[in-house]
């Protein structure tokens, strides 16, 4: 009987102890941020608007804003932006994130032939509560 209180024992220590809650959703911990945007391509021209050439600067509403826990190769969770431009994604865990959202480069076929580029920063949470903001991700509209 002892001895199969000592191996049941050893098995529970050695199951928990490799248990590790990586990065993801069900902590305590947020990242916010805001999507600017900077600047415009008129169609069909493909004219480049900034705000040297008339184009006001906003923060973006509505604009998806997608979230990568670790190394996961697609993203875990996407939101909109609201009417000024802000995003935030809660309740997550320790560990690192990738924050992107998509720029409009349907000018610059070459380089994207997508039309869009993704826009991102990298982020790393270390504390159980840490609340983080982001600088703005700049795009364009």
């Amino acid at each position: 009987m002892a001895r199969i209180l000592i191996i049941l024992i050893v098995f529970s220590i050695t199951f928990f102890s490799s248990c590790k809650n990586g990065p993801g959703p069900g902590g305590q911990a947020s990242i916010s941020g805001r999507v600017y945007a900077y600047g415009n391509f008129t169609d069909p021209g493909c004219n480049y608007l900034d705000s040297s050439s008339g184009f006001i600067p906003f923060y973006a509403p509505d604009e998806d804003v997608y979230l990568i826990y670790g190394d996961d190769p697609s993203y875990g969770e996407r939101v909109k932006t609201s009417p000024d431009g802000t995003y935030k994604f809660n309740y997550l865990r320790k560990g690192k994130y990738r924050v992107y959202v998509y720029s409009n480069e349907a000018c610059d076929l070459v380089n994207f032939p997508s039309g869009k580029n993704a826009i991102s920063t990298d982020i790393e949470i270390t504390d159980r509560k840490q609340a983080t903001t982001l600088s703005n991700l700049r795009i364009n509209k």
